[in-house]
């Protein structure tokens, strides 16, 4: 019950603590404010709020035409395993042991390259030790209206990190508070999403052709499900829409390491 009084002060509510112990403790309401926040907050940090995960996506960010990203990462475990095919494009790599092995399909070649160690704290915890969404390790900087203060991609993807771990979006598209809105929640991939509708001008804007948004925000982890941007003439412009998505199988850790080690034993290093 101590716990549940100091999560609730954290978050700034203010209650009284039952005379009756065995009475559950009232949940603050949120205002409008607070729950853009919250989402705002869950985009940038989303690392800290799950530990594995799986799926793929299509998007057109990265090359202005069709890219396919299939991901399957363990934070804990430090290990990913990406692959990203497009009309140009065939490669896999993967992150283990602080070093990144790209394989291009395309033309055959191998690029391998290490990877400088990171003192983020989210790496201090495990998931015999608390769950994700009850510790968030905010960096002090990362306030509204402050500097943007990017963390290290833990999910160690590299381009699937436009969905799992999507601080440039949130950064370029959610930081300014008015000029967007929480419109409903829907299902998508079997998650509970929420969907925000806003507007965006300046340089961002125009580096990205988009003027009007829609981003669609898995509700327990952050993770950006889909993603759509109308240019002036509300043409979608920019997009990403997850195909499929698993969080915290099981399965996910024993299925990176198979896959590792298969590239391994087929690929030898320069």
């Amino acid at each position: 019950q101590v716990d549940s009084l100091q999560t609730l002060k954290k978050n700034g509510a203010e209650f009284s603590e039952p005379t009756n112990s065995t009475e559950p403790l009232a949940k603050p309401v949120l205002t409008d404010f607070e729950m853009k926040q919250n989402v705002y907050k869950s985009i940038t940090n989303s690392i800290d709020l799950f530990n594995t995960a799986e799926g793929s996506f299509i998007t057109n960010i990265i090359n202005n035409f069709e890219t396919t990203i299939e991901y399957f990462t363990d934070i804990n475990e430090q290990i990913s395993l990406q692959r990203i095919s497009d009309k140009s494009t065939n490669i896999e790599q993967y992150y283990k042991n602080n070093m990144l092995m790209i394989f291009n399909k395309s033309d055959s070649t191998i690029n391998v390259s290490t990877v400088a160690k990171t003192s983020d704290k989210r790496l201090n915890i495990t998931k015999q030790d608390c769950k994700y969404n009850d510790i968030r390790y905010y960096s002090p900087k990362d306030t509204i209206g402050n500097e943007n203060c990017y963390r290290t991609d833990l999910t160690r993807t590299g381009l699937a990190s436009l969905s799992l771990f999507s601080q440039e979006l949130a950064y370029g598209f959610l930081k300014d508070l008015s000029q967007w809105n929480i419109t409903r929640e829907i299902n998508i991939c079997e998650r509970e999403a929420l969907v925000i509708e806003g507007k965006i001008s300046g340089d961002y804007s125009e580096k990205l052709n988009v003027y009007q948004f829609k981003l669609y925000i898995d509700k327990c982890t952050g993770i950006i499900l889909q993603f759509e941007g109308y240019n002036n003439q509300d043409k979608l412009s920019q997009y990403i829409y997850t195909k499929d998505i698993r969080i915290d199988d099981l399965r996910t850790t024993d299925k990176i390491k198979n896959m590792i080690s298969t590239l391994s034993r087929n690929r030898k290093r320069p």
